[in-house]
């Protein structure tokens, strides 16, 4: 263990503290992204503790959505609400946008249960499409829907303000039988090892393999989500019954990658100074303070050399390292250590800045005594071409000042 600073001067409460801490933790070759959100999560679990009264966040918020999934909920509720346009006036094209706004929903179902607590619009959407199937004669694709609502709303059956009457034979008789199959169970594991984490039904149900028992017959939609990766989808059909399904997915453990403002500042770590690239990437940031950590894998064990930056002054102003498990559970105590050594700069007091060069007085004269001369050099230049050195010599006193 390194200390840098002065652990007596270190009160994190103090009127010099930072307002606004950013933790990263940089890739490195060997490091799974799960291993490094891990050590920069607990790390800066860590560094919050130390500092109660100041705003520390990740680089990489753990729980956020991802733009990609963002984009794709915000166009699934978009081709929804045409699918049901396009219904109420009878129109070609429903079905194929309800298609489509369903694989969406239910590729980021964890994502859409996060952003609004529950499933209603993959619900809204298997809903409208068996009431488009079965009006377009097509009873066993509006069967498939109903089985996959009931599903995710284990309340749902008919309703007129739902339905439309011609469907209540069918919902009460699919309703009826789905409940008489019971409930059934689920093992997920994962092909070739790696690491996720299990969503039935955009639950979170634990990290892989896993069992998770009294599900609902019928299609339940396994997601398998890691870190930095695109999430794997899996259809387990529980036959009900108390019966265990097993169901494999294959999940490819992304390596650890660098984003966002500070992923191009690692070979500038460790400076006594914050580089000009450091700089700007804390002013994009919002950020008075930066908590930087460079891991290294060394078979079983990361080593990890953490720095702190007080971006006021721009002073290196704290380090410490440590070995951890590659779970990187004990960088939250690195964290602590770490602003253990922290001493808190005053910020640099900067004299007045330098008018421009082009109001200096004497800017604009040298600039038309330049310019002339430059005139009188093309002028003689003009003049000259081609003369004999007599007309050259009877010439030369007319452009003379």
């Amino acid at each position: 263990m390194v200390l840098l600073g002065n652990a007596a001067t270190a009160d994190a409460g103090a009127p010099s503290a930072p307002h606004h801490v950013v933790v990263k933790a940089y890739a490195a070759d060997g490091l799974t992204e799960a291993e490094r959100r891990a050590i920069e999560h607990a790390l800066g679990k860590g560094v919050r503790g130390a500092m109660k009264r100041a705003d520390v966040v990740t680089a990489s918020p753990e729980g956020a959505l991802s733009s990609a999934a963002e984009k794709a909920l915000e166009r699934s509720d978009k081709g929804l609400a045409e699918a049901i346009k396009r219904m109420r006036n009878l129109e070609d094209g429903a079905l194929d946008l309800l298609d489509w706004a369903a694989d969406e929903y239910q590729r980021y179902l964890p994502q859409l249960m996060a952003r609004d607590s529950n499933a209603n619009k993959l619900i809204e959407v298997h809903e409208r499409t068996a009431i488009a199937s079965f009006l377009n004669g097509d009873q066993k694709a509006a069967t498939e829907a109903l089985r996959k609502a009931f599903v995710l709303e284990p309340d749902l059956d008919y309703d007129r303000t739902i339905f439309p009457p011609q469907l209540e034979k069918l919902v009460v008789s699919e309703r009826l039988y789905h409940d008489e199959l019971g409930r059934g169970s689920v093992r997920v594991e994962l092909e070739e090892g790696g690491k996720a984490t299990v969503y039935i039904n955009g639950v979170e149900r634990g990290a892989a393999p896993v069992t998770v028992e009294d599900l609902p017959a019928g299609p339940n939609v396994v997601s398998l989500v890691a870190p930095g990766a695109e999430p794997v989808i899996v259809i387990a059909q529980v036959a009900g019954g108390g019966d265990v399904v097993a169901v494999k997915g294959a999940v490819k453990t992304p390596k650890s990658v660098d984003r966002g403002p500070l992923a191009k500042t690692r070979g500038d770590v460790g400076s006594p100074h914050a580089t000009a690239a450091i700089a700007r990437a804390a002013k994009s940031l919002g950020a008075d303070a930066l908590v930087l950590a460079l891991p290294t894998v060394h078979g079983d064990e990361i080593a990890v050399v953490a720095y702190v930056y007080d971006m006021r002054s721009g002073a290196l102003v704290g380090r410490s390292d440590d070995t951890l498990p590659r779970t990187g559970a004990d960088a939250e105590e690195l964290g602590g250590q770490l602003m253990a050594t922290v001493t808190w700069k005053p910020s640099i007091a900067l004299g007045p800045k330098k008018p421009p060069i082009w109001k200096h007085k004497y800017f604009w004269p040298a600039v038309g005594a330049a310019a002339g001369v430059v005139v009188v050099a093309v002028v003689v230049g003009i003049a000259t071409h081609g003369l004999s050195n007599g007309e050259k010599v009877s010439i030369l006193p007319v452009l003379r000042f």
